[in-house]
């Protein structure tokens, strides 16, 4: 009999491996799945990674460099830029909740966002996300990531949705972009930096 590689050896399948599988399976949404995985750290670290990539392919350049987990989150992510400067990542979803426990229940119900709800809750969002604390520093920024794979909120309504919205006013975060998932015939994720000010 062929024994198992080294770093299973000493595992068992019911009382290591079997309750972490349950435990993912109890987190899937069944909507708006695109971004979802099973490890939260390695779920936002990748979401970052697919912004930056993204801007790159836009616009030929990124200055982050790195990109790490933060174990003492806010922030979730910490890059380091060409010039050794550390930017903090948070990263946040927006999503439906009660669209997502409609399809747990087994029903397929999508969620719609007319232009106002949508940039009601993009100013909900950064409105908390700015409220929190960030660890660790100093950062040269601090950068606001919302991704999003809702099937209603599509790129070509975004450009008109967003066209000269200011949507906060920032003591703390001094970038925002919205990421939205994969679409075909794109060589990279949509994606839209969003218009804050800054409160001094």
């Amino acid at each position: 009999m062929e024994s198992k590689p080294e770093e299973f050896a000493s595992l068992n399948f019911e009382s290591d491996i079997l309750p972490k599988i349950l435990e993912a399976r109890k987190k899937r949404k069944g909507y708006a799945t695109f971004f979802d995985w099973p490890n939260k750290r390695t779920k936002e670290r990748g979401i970052v990674c697919d912004l930056l990539k993204s801007i790159e392919d836009t616009e030929g350049y990124c200055e982050i460099k790195t990109v790490r987990a933060n174990e003492s989150d806010p922030p979730d992510c910490i890059g380091t830029t060409v010039d050794k400067k550390l930017v903090a990542f948070e990263v946040t979803e927006l999503v439906d909740q009660k669209t997502v426990e409609m399809n747990r229940m087994g029903r397929q119900a999508r969620k719609e966002w007319p232009p106002d709800k949508l940039l009601e809750k993009l100013k909900n969002i950064i409105r908390n996300k700015d409220s929190k604390t960030f660890h660790g520093g100093p950062y040269s920024k601090i950068t606001l990531v919302i991704f999003t794979d809702e099937p209603e909120v599509r790129s070509a309504d975004c450009d008109a949705i967003l066209d000269g919205q200011i949507l906060g006013q920032c003591r703390s975060i001094t970038d925002c972009y919205l990421l939205l998932s994969y679409q075909p015939g794109r060589k990279f994720y949509p994606y839209f930096k969003l218009a804050v000010s800054r409160l001094v």
